[in-house]
């Protein structure tokens, strides 16, 4: 074992977001006692100590052995991204060690019946006793033994919390059991099947110490299952459109909607993905991530490997089923849309003369593709801020939901996008198709506010009104409230509380931008430099662009380090993604190491355009000429076309007619031909700009 578990008393007391797992062995104690009791006490040291190895081998720390039970924490005392996960993992890990141990050991061990459950929630890592044992207090710790003893013989059963944190990463089927409290009430668990092989949506980690539950919305959920049910029944496409303004909640209805979906059908498809900015000129973008996402295409991959895994996955889903179109046809032609190479293949050989013609090809490949999936199996596409479609991806996505020909099959194809209330008026082409659920302000409660932030369910009702009341309806406003008054009172006690409400109440907020502005001004020097480089990237960013333009601003002169993202040395970049990270601003993606490839988002357009704000005016320009050289110098062409947008802002004009140029090259190669014409026509204008 480490030094973890020698050096107990060594280890921090304090209060975090924690995934706890409790393994249950029953008949552990009945065998052991009818065994002599040099043979008992070896069999109970030896199981344990091979079940405690696998969970630090998974980053947890083993707190308590007590008769048939044992439990281990991630969270504390090391905190990572994906504890929820690793978790998870680790109790997957267990089953198979299990079965084996019982396999070899026959027939002794037969009895044994092994249980594991798992639950996150915040807990107060602490010393007790004489001994002073290191070990959590919380519900996560209770929660995870009634999670255990409900779990099916050889089974993992895992919390609400835990669900949240690792959806779309393991293949879950919900369930109920009954509450703690002993009232009979039901409430919701998840069954883990094993690791899901693609997850359908991009996965984003983080420590989760701000957990929620949303309120305010069931007529909207219960709306979108009708739709739901009313495509597969009608057996034609449904586009169903989220509006309203920022903040307000479309992408957490989203979310639960399709966890929902998930969650009672295990074999549910989701395709989901969410469309950029900065990406709003680069062809098929969002297409692209809908089948990355699916198929587990990932940044790190290689353009071959890249390749390969979708024309692999491609096929799995176009199954065997009789047809004219062989499927690795069909997934070359979908591929081609997303900057795919397949120089040697004969099917897109003859299109070589007919750009056109192949893009017509393709869509209707596409079509069949997503027929092919939703005829057998429920499924769903997901696309959050419709409003930044690029052009193609918008012109596939309205080819999809036109009426079908007379030799076209019906396409059950269920669409749910998010938008602001403004969008559709300017799409005529999509608006037609669009089925609308505008979501209005919540007139929440201190009821509301107790469902919501849990931890807050203790403080006075006057308490939870005045800030239900402080939010206006907006649910993420209410969150930064939330998290500004629990950061009060963490840090000063109840007086920093009371002092926060009557700040607000005598001067109430009147946006969320002015909670984000306050909250980036509250990070510490290297995590508000860090937003700053970062928000110059888009609201995606990767560790590699940022690096190029801390790069560039290294040695400035001394009286600009204190403020400025200049101040930022290179072996600090860790250090401010780690602070924007704990402070819920940014998350980096699941699964992922650091590398200039790494990818993070942050959490919302808002945060992002409030970073981008406090960068002083005269410096964009140095920011975006550096995060420019470095897409133009990246091997995907995706990030060439990225670089052209970069290299304009930043005024290098003859950089952005190159860029544009080498562009347009690459959007004729995919078939974006119109877009090519006005790149090049972009890259005209900018040339006379700079004579």
């Amino acid at each position: 074992m480490t030094d973890l578990t020698t050096q107990a008393n060594s280890l921090p007391e304090e209060e975090h977001i924690a995934t706890i797992m409790c393994t249950l062995i029953r008949g552990l104690s009945e065998l052991a006692e009818s065994l002599d009791p040099v043979t008992g006490r070896e069999l109970i040291k030896g199981i344990w100590l091979q079940l405690d190895a696998i969970a630090e081998e998974y980053g947890g720390y083993a707190i308590k052995h007590l008769g048939d039970q044992m439990q281990a924490v991630w969270g504390v005392p090391n905190t990572g991204d994906d504890d929820g996960e690793q978790a998870v993992k680790t109790g997957l890990a267990l089953q198979q060690a299990f079965q084996q141990t019982k396999k070899t050991n026959r027939p002794t061990y037969d009895p044994l019946h092994l249980r594991i459950g798992i639950d996150t929630s915040p807990v107060m890592a602490v010393h007790l006793g004489l001994h002073s044992e290191y070990t959590v207090v919380g519900e996560a710790a209770k929660w995870s033994g009634r999670l255990a003893e409900e779990a099916s013989e050889g089974g993992i059963l895992i919390g609400e919390a835990t669900f949240r944190q690792v959806r779309g990463a393991f293949e879950l089927q919900r369930t109920e059991i009954e509450d703690i409290s002993g009232k009979g009430e039901k409430v919701p668990a998840f069954a883990v099947g094993g690791v899901q092989s693609t997850a359908g949506r991009a996965r984003y980690g983080g420590t989760d110490f701000f957990q929620t539950k949303m309120v305010g919305r069931e007529s909207a959920l219960t709306e979108l299952n009708k739709l739901y049910r009313q495509a597969s029944k009608e057996n034609q496409p449904l586009l169903v459109v989220l509006t309203g303004e920022p903040g307000i909640g479309k992408s957490r209805v989203m979310n639960e909607f399709t966890e929902r979906l998930e969650s009672e059908n295990p074999a549910f498809y989701l395709m989901s993905a969410r469309a950029l900015e900065q990406m709003v000129r680069v062809p098929f973008y969002t297409w692209k991530m809908l089948w990355n996402n699916r198929f587990g295409v990932r940044n790190e991959d290689s353009r071959t490997e890249a390749a390969d895994k979708f024309i692999r996955e491609a096929q799995k889903v176009w199954g065997r089923q009789l047809s004219m179109v062989p499927g690795i046809e069909a997934a070359q032609l979908v591929g081609s849309l997303m900057g795919l190479e397949f120089t040697a293949s004969p099917y897109l050989a003859k299109y070589s003369q007919d750009m056109l013609g192949r893009v017509e090809r393709a869509y209707e490949m596409t079509r069949e593709l997503l027929r092919r999936i939703c005829t057998t199996r429920t499924s769903a596409v997901v696309i959050d801020d419709i409003q930044w479609l690029d052009e193609d991806s918008l012109d596939l996505l309205v080819y999809l939901l036109k009426p079908p020909s007379d030799l076209e099959e019906p396409l059950p194809l269920f669409i749910l996008a998010s938008a602001p209330p403004e969008y559709l008026e300017q799409r005529p082409e999509l608006a037609q198709y669009a089925r609308v659920i505008e979501l209005e302000s919540i007139a929440f409660s201190s009821r509301d506010v107790a469902i919501a932030y849990p931890r807050l369910a203790s403080l006075p009702e006057n308490v939870r009104s005045s800030v239900a009341e402080l939010s206006n309806g907006n649910a993420y406003l209410l969150e930064e409230l939330t998290r500004n008054l629990l950061t009060s009172s963490e840090r000063n006690g109840e007086a920093g509380m009371i002092n926060s409400l009557a700040s607000w109440q005598s001067n109430p907020p009147t946006s969320i931008m002015e909670m984000l502005n306050a909250r980036l001004r509250d990070l510490p020097r290297l995590g508000r430099a860090m937003a700053q480089v970062a928000a110059v990237v888009g609201r995606v960013f990767w560790v590699g662009a940022v690096e190029a333009a801390v790069r560039a601003f290294v040695g400035q002169r001394a009286e600009m380090q204190a403020t400025l993202p200049a101040a930022l040395a290179e072996q600090s970049i860790q250090d401010g993604l780690r602070s924007l990270v704990d402070a819920e601003l940014a998350f980096p993606k699941a699964n992922s190491t650091y590398s200039s490839k790494q990818e993070y988002i942050f959490k919302h357009d808002l945060v992002r355009s409030a970073a981008y704000n406090m960068i002083p005016a005269n410096l964009r320009s140095q920011y975006h000429l550096a995060v420019g050289k470095w897409f133009a110098d990246q091997d995907d062409p995706d990030y060439k076309i990225i670089a052209a947008d970069h290299f304009e802002w930043a005024g290098a004009y003859p950089e952005a007619v190159a860029a544009c140029q080498e562009a347009a090259s690459l959007f004729q190669l995919r078939g974006g031909i119109g877009e090519a014409q006005m790149l090049l026509e972009r890259a005209r204008l900018i040339r006379n700009r700079s004579i």
